[in-house]
């Protein structure tokens, strides 16, 4: 056991969790507080496109520092215990099973990201017709993307279940 700043740890896996989650926790308070500032600096543009093009900025610069961490702690999951008690061949298909249910959950939550941006960028449309179509056919694909992933998810499900994987 080796005493770090981030707490006791037994394995570099274990100090990197404990440093994203330390990380992860400011960098969600930065970007609440990045959004916030974007968010006033929108509102009171009083008609002034070049405030509301720099409120927008703020704004959606925030939501990718956000996704950036999403990503992050995908990743960071992936790579700390990738191959953790699977020594038989006969393990391979629980392998498997884990890193589609992974890439699932990855599909779902871009998906949902990717409504939220739309839901923003819908918002920013003001009643353009081009954009406000864009942005339809895009939540559309969002939501088919989402259905993706729960089908994929519940087609593992019944997969194991049925062939004891």
């Amino acid at each position: 056991m080796i005493e770090t700043e981030f707490g006791n740890v037994n394995d570099f896996g274990e100090w990197v969790s404990s440093f994203w989650a330390m990380s992860s926790e400011i960098i969600f308070s930065i970007t609440i507080l990045m959004m916030t500032i974007g968010g006033f600096i929108f509102i009171t543009s009083g008609g002034s496109e070049n405030r509301a093009k720099v409120g927008k900025k703020i704004i959606f610069g925030a939501i990718f520092s956000v996704i950036l961490v999403i990503f992050s702690a995908v990743f960071q999951k992936i790579i700390q215990k990738p191959s953790e008690n699977m020594t038989k061949i006969s393990e391979i298909p629980q392998a498997i099973s884990r890193a589609n249910q992974i890439f699932l959950n990855f599909l779902g939550g871009v998906s949902v990201i990717a409504i939220i941006f739309l839901g923003f960028n819908l918002i920013f449309s003001r009643g353009n017709e081009e954009k406000i179509a864009t942005v339809k056919r895009g939540i559309f694909l969002a939501i088919f993307g989402i259905s993706v992933a729960i089908l994929g998810s519940s087609l593992i499900y019944v997969v194991k279940n049925f062939t004891d994987f």
